[in-house]
């Protein structure tokens, strides 16, 4: 064995060793009220707890999905893309496991620039890990795949969260500003449904109209219209979104060879179910229903992005956010196995349920009680 291959052999046992101490420790998960208790009557004191929380737990995260990409075959761990994403997070681990504990504001002004940054570059993640999978060809089956990849998504959720949460919080103790008492870092203990669709249909219609040519469909909001629960409502804004999107998407691909120039297409119906442990939206619209040969992938990476590589090649960043949502006219397919993520992150889920020949009606529930994070 050569001299430099015995010292990488070294090295690599070396860091294998520290990553297995870390990966060894139980994970702290939280749930939405904890987030929401402790970040209320933010003081420095309580930020600083914040600061040396994240600094412990983000290396011990990282750790466990390094392990699993170690557990990958190793034909996939030299993928261009997956290797790529995995030396970030090597990286990223290496430089947080050797953060020393964080004393003063002034400390946790510089962890935090550090992290922001770190979340800057790891947007690439989404994009450069679908890419890898789509190569996976015989070297893991679909099934696996997408476990993976749901699991890799949910961690990263997890460790954006934590970050962000953070992050906000020493905004608010640096600006010396009051904030929103309803806003709690990244949580918002009054969240209104009607106001989320609101606001998601307002950004979808312009965008749709803009590659269509043709008015959007109408939304219709019923039910328990005056719903408000806590959530963080980047979570809730994203998979409407996506789910809107889709609907629309599709009930103009149906609609439109079939109806007269200045006839409207047919609505999308929003309707909001609530009790003391759950809200949900059913979205049905009218686009034709889905065939079963495409809705038995249709929560499947792997498929997705197969069928989607060449436009996945021009995408640099995705992180999950309706602000950098993609165009109608360049489907990524990734949408509904990112919402579906998002949802059961915090105990949820998506169900959906297609009519041939007439729509397709989608049930998107949010968990409201005192769940942890599904990681």
């Amino acid at each position: 064995m050569s001299a430099h291959l015995r010292q990488y052999t070294k090295s690599t046992f070396y860091h294998n060793k520290i990553l297995d101490q870390y990966a060894s420790h139980e994970l702290k998960t939280v749930s939405l009220r904890q987030l929401t208790v402790f970040g209320r009557s933010m003081n420095p004191e309580k930020l600083l707890r914040s600061a040396n929380h994240l600094r412990q737990e983000l290396p011990v995260r990282l750790a466990y999905r390094i392990k699993a990409f170690q557990q990958l075959p190793y034909i996939m761990g030299t993928n261009p893309h997956i290797e790529k994403i995995y030396h970030l997070y090597w990286d990223a681990f290496d430089k947080l496991r050797t953060i020393p504990h964080i004393a003063n504001l002034k400390d946790n002004d510089v962890f935090c620039e550090m992290v922001q940054q770190m979340l800057n570059e790891h947007r690439i993640a989404i994009p450069q890990l679908s890419r890898g999978i789509a190569h996976a060809g015989a070297h893991m089956t679909p099934e696996a795949a997408d476990k993976f990849m749901d699991e890799t998504l949910r961690a990263r959720i997890g460790r954006r969260v934590l970050a962000e949460h953070h992050i906000a919080l020493t905004k608010v103790i640096n600006s010396g500003l009051s904030s929103d008492p309803h806003i709690v870092g990244v949580v918002n203990t009054m969240c209104k449904a009607q106001d989320i669709i609101t606001k998601v249909v307002r950004v979808v219609s312009p965008m749709f109209e803009n590659t269509f040519g043709v008015p959007a469909p109408n939304v219709t909001v019923d039910g328990f219209t005056n719903a408000i629960f806590t959530y963080i409502p980047e979570h809730i804004e994203y998979l409407l979104f996506e789910i809107l999107k889709n609907a629309m998407r599709f009930t103009a691909h149906h609609h439109l060879p079939l109806i007269k120039p200045g006839e409207p297409l047919p609505p999308i119906g929003i309707t909001i179910g609530m009790d003391q442990n759950q809200v949900v939206f059913r979205i049905s619209d009218q686009a034709g229903g889905i065939p079963k040969s495409v809705l038995d992938n249709i929560w499947s990476w792997t498929h997705a992005a197969k069928r989607n590589l060449e436009r996945l090649e021009k995408v640099t960043y995705l992180t999950g956010k309706m602000d950098e949502a993609v165009s109608f006219s360049a489907p990524l397919g990734l949408g509904l196995p990112m919402s579906l993520c998002y949802t059961k992150y915090w105990g949820g889920n998506i169900s959906l349920y297609s009519m041939p020949d007439f729509g397709t009606d989608l049930f998107v529930t949010l968990s409201t009680a005192n769940h942890l994070e599904q990681l």
